[in-house]
């Protein structure tokens, strides 16, 4: 499921890997995307700056691990 999510390629491809139907794979990527994206999962996982300092923080933080100037955050 991630795997399509990260390639975007087609869930045929996702069928033949795992040898179940392309309703059951749509069915998974469904079910976990709801998930994934309930209020609770986000309020969980996502959050961003709140004040300045917050943010200046951050920054520094990004700066200092790998040298990635004026980031603020990461998607993984």
């Amino acid at each position: 499921m991630l795997r399509y999510l990260a390639s975007g390629e087609f869930l045929i491809n996702d069928e033949d890997l795992h040898q179940v139907s392309q309703s059951t794979v749509s069915k998974v990527i469904s079910e976990v995307l709801q998930e994934l994206t309930s209020s609770d999962k986000v309020r969980e996982h996502i959050r961003f700056p709140t004040s300045v300092h917050y943010l200046d923080a951050e920054v520094a933080q990004f700066a200092g691990v790998a040298n990635f100037p004026k980031v603020m955050g990461v998607i993984d």
